[in-house]
């Protein structure tokens, strides 16, 4: 079979997991894996594209392979696609309406729904109980409609004329527990403790456990900042309920940017607690970021063919290596002094922070596959033993990082795209002097939170920029001062 031919029947994957209706059948376990499924933590950290989402997919949808899971109920409180319920629900709350004790509340009463949702078909006593009480105080709603759950829990604590949305318009979202339920007369005092002992119980009485796993929170509120604070800083409240039973957990994967961005501001008590139970940031070395590459690679049955591999193969780290140095060449700038291909791929998609994520890597890959599609188009080599080449790669590289500046750093630092804008066209290292040229007198405030979210790092007396944003920027290696 042509090279050609091979890389158009090429299939990598998806670099977002809730799209890659394959992933189970090349994902590489890590450390968080068996963090997960033994219930170390309860907040999963990880940068964007660092693989949570990959991690709550495959384990929620093949919950049979760990028997660790035996005997816990998993709720996943997240769409994989498509618009998440939390940002249409609270998209329809008026900027500034709310005060943190009422979006506690209103996460803890559609969490606790979550949870009795899995008690509902219990005939025994205890979950009886734990059903009647949440009846009585008035927290409980029956609907397989997230998005409605989550917007009557809103509703039972925040005033209607908070929403955005007549009161007619509640009312016919609504037609058996219209919003009067709420603002026409008082209703019970919640005892959250006292609803989640009793979920508890009904839970140790079947021998069962329940976890509510809770994804794509940046996806929901990343239009507003201020409400996305808010928002976040409640629902960490309100886990700290969750946290002193063994019985019901609440799992919540989170981007690291945003978790330290909620638990640094002040007035977050016993957050020793809560770190206790959070995850360090999810990581990846180069032999993770390799076998995860190419388990993909050898998914396709045409690479098996090429190279005498199968994915079983990509167990053994010696015919992972071989595997790799098969499909790629030797180097991609070529030189005695120059690194391996693979080292040099894994040293441009580093962050200044040293993050290197899964989804980087695989766009990087997909592009370069495509781009030397479009060089065999025009006449190269189809006989190669190599499958993508140097020029290929680097073309792979420019196109990955032009994407990263435009959708993941400057689309989720809204607040500094001037900033990261005045080193367009640019060099990649700079002193103090250039820095205070470039962005004016603050300019170490400013170089602080540059560094924050990794996208210049500081080496000795000077600061450089990555390899991983500098095509997509068109910044040029070398010094913007006299050295």
């Amino acid at each position: 079979m042509k090279n050609s031919e091979i890389l158009a029947r090429l299939d990598l994957g998806q670099s977002v997991a809730e799209n890659d209706r394959n992933l189970a059948s090349y994902f590489v376990p890590t450390v968080a894996v068996s963090d997960f499924v033994t219930d170390r933590y309860d907040l999963i950290r990880g940068v964007k594209g660092s693989g949570k989402s990959a991690l709550l997919r495959v384990v929620s949808g093949g919950q049979a392979n760990y028997p660790e899971l035996k005997d816990v109920l998993l709720h996943v409180a997240t769409e994989h696609a498509g618009e998440p319920s939390f940002k249409r629900a609270f998209d329809q709350i008026k900027k500034d309406s709310f005060s943190e004790a009422e979006l506690v509340a209103a996460w803890k009463t559609y969490l606790l729904n979550l949870v009795l949702d899995a008690l509902s078909s219990s005939s025994s006593a205890e979950a009886k109980a734990a059903l009647a009480y949440a009846e009585k105080v008035g927290i409980r709603f029956r609907t397989t409609s997230n998005y409605k759950k989550i917007f009557w829990s809103l509703l039972r604590f925040l005033h209607v004329e908070k929403f955005s949305v007549s009161a007619e318009g509640l009312m016919a979202e609504f037609p058996d527990a219209p919003p009067a339920i709420w603002t026409d007369k008082p209703h019970a005092v919640v005892d959250f403790p006292e609803a989640l002992r009793l979920c508890s119980d009904a839970l140790k009485a079947q021998s069962q456990r329940c976890w509510v796993l809770v994804d794509r929170l940046d996806a929901a509120f990343q239009d507003e900042p201020a409400l996305e604070q808010a928002a976040l800083k409640s629902l960490l409240v309100a886990y700290k309920d969750f946290m002193g039973y063994d019985t019901v957990r609440l799992k919540l994967f989170l981007r690291t940017d945003l978790f330290d961005q909620v638990t640094r501001t002040g007035g977050f008590r016993e957050l020793t607690h809560v770190l206790d139970r959070t995850s360090p940031p999810m990581a990846w070395d180069s032999d993770q970021l390799l076998a995860m590459i190419m388990e993909r690679f050898m998914f396709n049955e045409s690479i098996q063919k090429k190279y005498g591999l199968v994915q079983v193969d990509m167990r053994d780290p010696d015919l992972r290596q071989a595997g790799f140095f098969s499909i790629f060449s030797g180097q991609i700038e070529v030189g005695s002094r120059q690194s391996d291909s693979w080292t040099w791929i894994f040293n441009r998609i580093r962050d200044g922070n040293g993050i290197r994520t899964p989804r980087d890597l695989h766009a990087l890959v997909t592009n370069a596959a495509r781009k030397e599609s479009d060089i065999l188009s025009r006449g190269g080599d189809e006989a190669s033993d190599s499958l993508i080449s140097p020029a290929a790669v680097k073309a792979g590289l420019d196109q990955m990082s032009q994407d990263k500046v435009r959708t993941s750093l400057i689309a989720e630092n809204p607040g500094l795209e001037s900033s990261i804008r005045a080193f367009q066209r640019g060099k990649a290292e700079h002193n103090g002097e250039t820095l205070k040229k470039l962005l004016g007198p603050e300019w170490d405030k400013i170089v602080e939170d540059l560094q924050r979210i990794g996208f210049v790092e500081r080496v000795g007396d000077s600061w450089k920029i990555p390899q991983l944003y500098r095509s997509g920027l068109e910044i040029t290696q070398g010094a913007a001062f006299e050295k």
